[in-house]
């Protein structure tokens, strides 16, 4: 299932660049799917201390999101994060800011793939929740 095109959001350059610079990551213009390459499940506490910090755009908050799950699959190849309290805040954020991460919980939610990411599960129980706001 295609997410509709007026819904795609797309990573904004500028923050990637911000947030590398923030926590010491790679990033070169020319990386494709950057929070893919720089993905690390160690990562995730300080990112999610990082998204409740007030004040920060949308755009770094899109941004900040796609690398948090990368980092959330990440860990769950290595272990069990179905009870995770940083994975169930998580959740609980992509619930309740839907709008902004649409493209995000659509991606690695994996509809039309018959293979999944780890996170994949959750997400698309996510997805299921929200749906009906797009279509």
């Amino acid at each position: 299932m295609e997410l509709p095109q007026e819904y795609i959001r797309y990573p904004n350059p500028a923050s990637e660049q911000a947030l590398a610079r923030r926590f010491g990551l790679h990033w070169h213009k020319n990386d494709q799917d950057w929070e893919l390459i720089v993905a690390d499940g160690a990562l995730v506490p300080q990112l999610m201390r990082a998204y409740g910090e007030p004040g920060m755009d949308e755009d770094t908050k899109f941004v900040l999101m796609m690398l948090l799950v990368a980092c959330f699959d990440e860990l769950a190849n290595e272990e069990d994060i179905s009870t995770n309290v940083d994975w169930l805040k998580c959740q609980t954020i992509l619930r309740k800011e839907f709008w902004l991460h649409i493209t995000t919980i659509h991606y690695w939610s994996a509809l039309d793939s018959e293979e999944a990411w780890s996170v994949s599960p959750g997400l698309r129980g996510i997805w299921d929740e929200v749906k009906h706001h797009f279509y």
